[in-house]
């Protein structure tokens, strides 16, 4: 979850000069990336136009939430989506576990209980391994 201000020209910059190249250069590969608006509540403030944020969102392929963490305004949404992403991706690695070399790298980024152990149960096609969810504008 990279969260900028949504009054602050300055954060929204260095989300996209400097922590976003931080994220690609140390994250596991499998990392779940989502882009987060902070202070919705103070519309009157906004320096980072919604269309400008939907912009760089759509062209990593990543969800965008606008969000207050003052009133709660989307929080619980992003948890949920960014949450479910997470599932997904860790089911997906657990899937595949049998057949790829890399599959322990592939799902280390995340550890969910009750979707990562030595048993491989045959019901691994569970509703969690449905397919990625779209990502969200919201």
């Amino acid at each position: 979850m990279s969260v900028y201000d949504m009054t602050n020209e300055k954060s929204f910059e260095n989300l996209e000069s400097y922590w976003l190249k931080e994220i690609k250069q140390h994250a596991p590969q499998n990392a779940v990336l989502m882009l987060v608006g902070n202070k919705a509540d103070l519309e009157a403030e906004r320096k980072v136009d919604f269309n400008r944020a939907e912009k760089l969102a759509t062209r990593l392929g990543v969800s965008l939430y606008e969000v207050s963490a003052k009133t709660g305004i989307n929080c619980e949404e992003a948890f949920h989506t960014l949450a479910a992403a997470m599932r997904e991706r860790v089911c997906a690695a657990n899937l595949y576990s049998d057949d790829s070399e890399d599959a322990e790298e592939y799902a280390s980024a995340f550890h969910v209980d009750g979707v990562i152990g030595n048993d491989k149960k045959s019901n691994r096609l569970s509703s969690c391994c449905a397919s990625p969810p779209e990502p969200a504008f919201v």
